[in-house]
């Protein structure tokens, strides 16, 4: 009986979790649509001015610029990365956990929520997902651009 105490309270705390990314998806899909579309852009341009200044405050300054932009499109693509990586434990934990010497109801009660975990929790942006593959992504879109900037200008 204690065990399925235990059990109850672990799922709630991971519903509890769906919940808010399901809110944080309804909220914010669209504004991190926009965010990372135009972070590409604006890293590539940055990136593009800093080549053809010679002023070393303006190049500083555009050089901090590009740090932080780089930085607000990481954070949340690393906390992303941690709500699957964190939800993808819940099933290796209760695999590693005692539970197929519990009674019947009990191991039906993990097997639902082993079922459950199966999808990892995501924060999504319309399209993608937020998550460290999207920063390398937003990464590599912003130097291609950049890249076909520099073959134009030349």
């Amino acid at each position: 009986i204690d065990n399925k105490k235990e059990l109850l309270k672990c799922v709630d705390h991971p519903l509890k979790i769906l919940k808010i990314t399901e809110k944080v998806n309804k909220i914010f899909s669209v504004a991190l649509l926009i965010h990372g579309l135009l972070s590409s852009v604006v890293l590539c341009t940055t990136c593009f001015a800093l080549i053809t200044l010679s002023d070393v405050d303006v190049l500083s300054k555009r050089l901090s610029y590009s740090s932080l932009m780089l930085i607000q499109i990481l954070i949340p693509c690393h906390y992303g990365n941690k709500i699957i990586e964190l939800s993808t434990k819940i099933t290796d934990s209760l695999i590693h956990s005692e539970w197929m010497f519990e009674d019947r109801e009990y191991r039906q009660m993990v097997r639902i929520i082993m079922e459950f975990s199966k999808r990892p929790l995501k924060i999504s942006a319309s399209i993608f997902n937020v998550n460290n593959e999207t920063f390398v992504t937003i990464c590599q879109s912003a130097y291609s651009l950049y890249a076909v900037c520099k073959r134009i200008q030349k």
